[in-house]
Order: C-alpha cells, then structure tokens, then sequence
C-alpha cells in the first residue's frame, strides 16, 4: 500500500511539473525559449515509455497519469512552439 502511494505522489509531481511552462505558454502565445530537441526528445521518451508500460507491465495507473499528463503539456508547449500567437496590434506603437 505505501509504495502504491508513492507512486501516485511521484506520478502526480512528475505529471505537474510541466504545467507551469505549459500555462506560461498558453499566456505569452510561444514557446520561443523551449528548445526543439528537447520538446523532440521529451515527447519521444514519454510516447515509447508509456507504449512499453502498457505492452510490458500492463496497466500501472500511476505511470500512466504521468505520461499522459506529460503528452498534454508538450501538446500546448510544442504548438505554441510551432504556432507562436501573432503579437496584437494593440501593444504595438
């Protein structure tokens, strides 16, 4: 039961932890200082990771929250990567 728990914790703060670049994006509108290898290496290792979790160890659920936390917050980092907003007129002079 305790390492049950302790995997949920680990899970939980490893799944968050993208959550404040991921909000910081979605406000700025880019992700300019997020680095395309590092978004390309993150996504990779958490797709394969949870694809062998699945396939391998069946369905621990604590491993799959995080990875799929983790799919949603490079979603919204790499699109506002990809996509940056356009700057609004309003704050040009």
């Amino acid at each position: 039961m305790i390492f049950e728990i302790l995997g949920w914790i680990g899970a939980v703060s490893f799944a968050f932890c993208a959550l404040p670049q991921a909000v910081q994006c979605w406000k700025q509108g880019h992700a300019q200082g997020v680095n395309v290898a590092f978004l390309s290496l993150w996504i990779t290792g958490e797709v394969t990771t949870l694809a062998y979790v699945v396939g391998d160890m069946g369905l621990k659920w604590p491993l799959i929250v995080n990875y799929v936390m983790n799919l949603l917050f490079i979603s919204v980092i790499g699109y506002f990567r990809i996509w940056p907003k356009e700057p609004s007129s309003s704050n040009q002079t």
